[in-house]
């Protein structure tokens, strides 16, 4: 009778772990990386900001996301691509975008780099431009290094 349970058991948390790696809930990149064997393969759904550029490739392109966690590669058609307006950088906040598609571990087609081949992508938030203010300590010491440098070379060219 314990057999029995432990059979009975085992395979309903086997049917219950399929439907759970054919997850339709986000699942941070770190996770993908870490439990790759539970992933690769399987339709899996991503949110992170755009960085970097789009790298075109004939049809299809490539962009990178991080969701905090990790970074990772989407190969992506272009037509999907076409509503990313901004992508992350130090002058910019990169568009939230929402990716499902196929989670490679060793992809054969791109030289067995990890990558996600997208089936959809959505906007889940508009990026935005970053203001970094300098800061007016910054701007003094810049101002008296340089009157500083003047006077140095001018004391220089005086003694030569």
């Amino acid at each position: 009778m314990y057999k029995m349970f432990k059979i009975i058991l085992v395979t309903i948390l086997a049917i219950f772990m399929t439907f759970a790696v054919s997850a339709e809930e986000n699942i941070s990149l770190n996770d993908l990386i870490e439990r790759y064997k539970q992933y690769n393969n399987k339709t899996v759904v991503v949110t992170g900001e755009v960085i970097g550029e789009q790298m075109k490739r004939g049809e299809y392109s490539w962009i990178n996301i991080n969701d905090g966690t990790n970074a990772m590669g989407i190969w992506i058609k272009n037509d999907l691509d076409e509503n990313i307006k901004i992508f992350g950088s130090y002058k910019n906040k990169g568009d939230i975008i929402q990716v499902k598609g196929v989670f490679h571990i060793n992809c054969v087609e791109h030289g067995g780099d990890i990558d996600i081949h997208a089936d959809s992508l959505s906007i889940v938030e508009r990026g935005y431009n970053i203001f970094h203010p300098i800061q007016s300590t910054k701007k003094t010491v810049a101002s008296i290094l340089t009157i500083i440098s003047m006077i140095l070379i001018f004391l220089y060219y005086r003694v030569k």
